[in-house]
């Protein structure tokens, strides 16, 4: 029996953050809940998501999530955390808008509906 084991390719192809900057617990907590919903989208087997923050939040933060079709559920999950972690970590901590797209998946959320 041939056992083949995968993973998903976390290989950055681009990253953009938005300018303007919070660095406010609550506004953490609200991108932390808008990322987090969109990540775990890859665990329900959602190869592409879209949504919104509560609507009693202001300002509302949309975020939309894919995956290759070509990776298992798994691999789309572990390729959205890790996109996730890069956005909230690294690439644009605090900030309101980002993207982020590995070759696996993609990642944004922003202020403004744009799904």
């Amino acid at each position: 029996m041939l056992v083949v084991e995968s993973s998903p390719n976390l290989g950055l192809t681009s990253a953009f953050c938005g300018s303007q900057f919070d660095d406010s617990p609550l506004t953490r907590e609200r991108i932390r809940g808008v990322v987090e919903t969109a990540t775990t989208s890859g665990r329900r087997w959602v190869p592409a998501y879209c949504g919104a923050s509560d609507v009693h939040d202001e300002p509302h933060l949309y975020a939309r999530s894919s995956c290759s079709r070509t990776i298992s559920r798994e691999d789309c999950t572990a390729c959205l955390e890790e996109a996730g972690a890069r956005l909230m970590d690294r690439y644009c901590k605090d900030l309101y808008g980002a993207q982020v797209t590995l070759v696996d998946c993609f990642l944004r959320y922003e202020t403004s509906r744009f799904c």
